[in-house]
């Protein structure tokens, strides 16, 4: 049958026509084994029925031809234990259901399921029955042309029972499908059928199979209540203020629902009517039991008041976005001093640690730099110390030469002591000139230094000068 004829898809189809969102429940779908055991040519009731007309039939042929045909299908499986001809097993949601042969069970004298499935009588025996006393059993085996023509012409088109089944089963169908859906779950609560006993454990298995945890669940998950907006707004709208009647259902009953203080997620709005969840729509059904009189005035008062509530929602709003704006713009401004204050200690103390180091590579330069001029110095004052002396021994050579001199002088002729004046001549000016030789070698270069020693520096050359005035 059609999914529409079952609750589940129903009602899934309803919510998908009107565009609510369905949710994702898994249904228990038995169609396939349906199909395995009434569809058409390959079903087992189709199968059963053609067997059942062979002259030479046998219980095993439709058993192997049964096996056969749903090899294949998922919903068929192979029995255990089971030869091909003795049985086989569908697997329908609520669990595996083997069929045995007639012969399997109650040995080869048994009835068949091909006995079972014949409904066909003797002529003997149709006359019997319709000479009964029983008016209802003489009308259904009446002979052809007599009252009971249209019984007997059916009964000769359905000669088996599975037949007769599928025929009573699609009218059923066809009945059931023409009509709404309703029904009522029955639940067998004892094998013993005393009352006061309950099997939990039965009654769980019952309601596991015949889908009712699963009804149960998209009852929870989904919108079973439903109110059609002409209900109330088609009936109202002429008795409502101006403003209201320019709305559309969808808007009014949105404005409506938040009026009654339902949440957004206890109802969805479709086309053209409103799906609430079990036990919401209350308020709206008493309102729709109501008289325009009595209703108009309740609503208004209703929708007044929402009014008020969104106005003033839309002011705790304001307050609460700005409340939250400003600590959140506090904390910010919190967290961005914070941060200022940390880079600016990081800047300074990396300015500062740069500059020690700075002035301890000058500190090392400038002590290096003092300790080689020194270095030269006392080098220079060793050196300047040997020339002195040897300046002095000159001198001494010098002073005595001219105490010679002056003494030859004295005593010999006046030939004489040009000569030695003019060998002392020549002996002062070689002086002179290796003495001026050995202070140009003597002469310090001039060191570049930093601005810190210039002043020093400078008062030291100063000094030099003079003390080679002073020698010269």
């Amino acid at each position: 049958p059609p999914p529409k004829r079952y609750v589940f898809y129903t009602e899934e189809t309803i919510h998908k026509e009107e565009g609510v969102t369905w949710p994702s429940v898994e249904l228990p779908d038995n169609q396939g084994a349906i199909d395995v055991i009434s569809l058409k040519d390959t079903g087992i009731l189709n199968i059963l029925d053609s067997t059942s007309k062979l002259q030479s039939a046998k219980e095993g042929t439709f058993f192997e031809a049964v096996n056969e045909a749903h090899k294949k299908s998922r919903f068929y499986k192979k029995p255990k234990g089971l030869r091909m001809n003795e049985g086989f097993c569908v697997k329908h949601y609520a669990g595996d259901v083997v069929y045995h042969a007639g012969a399997y069970t109650s040995g080869p004298e048994g009835v068949t399921w091909l006995d079972k499935n014949s409904v066909s009588l003797a002529a003997d025996q149709e006359r019997v029955l319709h000479g009964s006393s029983v008016s209802l059993l003489s009308e259904l085996f009446a002979p052809a042309g007599s009252e009971g023509e249209g019984t007997k012409a059916k009964i000769a088109q359905s000669k088996s029972a599975s037949r007769t089944f599928m025929n009573n089963l699609e009218e059923l169908m066809t009945v059931l499908g023409s009509t709404s859906v309703q029904f009522v779950r029955c639940v067998k609560s004892c094998m013993e059928q005393k009352p006061g006993f309950c099997s939990g454990k039965m009654v769980l298995n019952q309601l596991r199979c015949n889908g009712t945890m699963e009804a149960v669940e998209v009852m929870q998950a989904a919108y079973p209540s439903r109110i059609s907006y002409d209900l109330i707004h088609g009936n109202i709208v002429g008795y409502l203020p101006d403003f209201m009647q320019q709305m559309t259902p969808n808007a009014f009953f949105e404005i409506l629902m938040a009026a009654l203080d339902i949440p957004r997620e206890k109802y969805q709005l479709g086309m053209t009517k409103l799906f609430m969840k079990a036990g919401t729509g209350r308020a709206l059904e008493e309102l729709a039991d109501m008289d325009i009189e009595e209703m108009v005035p309740i609503l208004l008062a209703k929708v007044e008041e929402f009014e008020r509530k969104k106005k003033a929602g839309i002011m705790i709003k304001a307050h609460v976005m700005r409340f939250n704006k400003r600590n959140k713009w506090l904390k910010v401004r919190k967290a961005t001093r914070s941060i200022q204050r940390i880079y600016r200690s990081r800047v300074t103390r990396r300015r500062f640690l740069t500059f020690i180091a700075f002035c301890i590579e000058v500190h090392r330069e400038i002590k290096a730099k003092e300790e080689a001029e020194a270095r030269e110095r006392k080098k220079k004052e060793e050196e300047l110390a040997a020339i002195k002396a040897k300046q002095d021994a000159e001198r001494a050579v010098q002073a005595k030469a001219d105490a010679e001199a002056a003494e030859a002088l004295a005593s010999s002729d006046a030939e004489a002591a040009e000569k030695l004046k003019a060998e002392q001549a020549v002996n002062a000016e070689r002086l002179r000139l290796e003495h001026e030789a050995e202070q140009k070698a003597l002469t310090l270069p001039q060191l570049s230094t930093s601005p810190l020693d210039e002043p020093d520096i400078g008062a030291r050359a100063g000094a030099g000068k003079e003390e080679e005035e002073e020698e010269e």
